[in-house]
């Protein structure tokens, strides 16, 4: 899959989760905020929503090239960095954002790096995103990812939490915020391949895969989101 595929085949961030953001840490905008991890700056352009300045960085170029091309706002920049590196940024910071890349950082290098651009302190947002298999529909859903992505899909959220907590011992709040967004049977499968868990064996099994999500869809047609 390709960095723009992988842009669009992503569930966007919302304002509650933006909000929730600006309620826990009391602040209605921050000055510059740090995206680590970015991506192809879905969560950078997020992040400006609550922020006067974004600057989003990513060890990978290919994602880094996408999101500037992506990007028109003159006040979000994007810089090639890994999570362990992001000190030689030597910027002022004020709020650090980290969207579904948390469990691939070195965690002891990346709290130190966080600590020289934020010596004084300040909040550090954390985001997973993970399937609740409510009903029947999204249940057999879970089951397909597990099926096509295998057994470890992402943490499960008391590892998300376990996780954050054990690099993040002081004062913390958690909170879920339930989304729901529709797709085609195309897009059902942009998303599995999005995923950093997409593990495809030849055209074989991507051709195999399509042809499974195709008829969860037919399935589950009034349903499947």
């Amino acid at each position: 899959m390709t960095s723009v595929e992988y842009d669009s085949a992503r569930p966007p961030y919302g304002h509650a989760l933006a909000e929730w953001v600006c309620v826990q840490s009391g602040v209605r905008e921050f000055d510059h905020a740090l995206d680590v991890g970015c991506g192809t700056g879905r969560s950078t352009r997020w992040a400006r929503s609550f922020s006067r300045r974004v600057t989003g960085v990513d060890k990978s170029a290919a994602m880094i090239s996408l999101a500037r091309r992506l990007n028109t706002d003159p006040a979000v920049a994007f810089v090639p960095a890994s999570a362990e590196d992001i000190g030689q940024l030597g910027a002022q910071i004020d709020i650090i954002v980290i969207a579904g890349a948390f469990e691939w950082f070195d965690k002891a290098r990346f709290i130190g790096e966080a600590r020289r651009l934020m010596p004084d302190g300040g909040p550090v947002v954390i985001l997973w995103s993970w399937l609740e298999p409510l009903d029947p529909v999204s249940h057999r859903w879970y089951w397909l990812m597990r099926q096509i992505l295998g057994a470890q899909i992402g943490p499960e959220p008391n590892d998300a939490l376990a996780m954050a907590a054990a690099a993040f011992p002081r004062k913390q709040s958690w909170t879920r915020i339930r989304t729901q967004h529709r797709y085609t049977a195309a897009g059902l499968h942009d998303f599995l391949r999005s995923s950093s868990y997409w593990r495809p064996e030849g055209v074989e099994m991507v051709t195999h895969s399509q042809q499974l999500v195709e008829r969860f869809a037919i399935e589950n047609s009034e349903s499947a989101s």
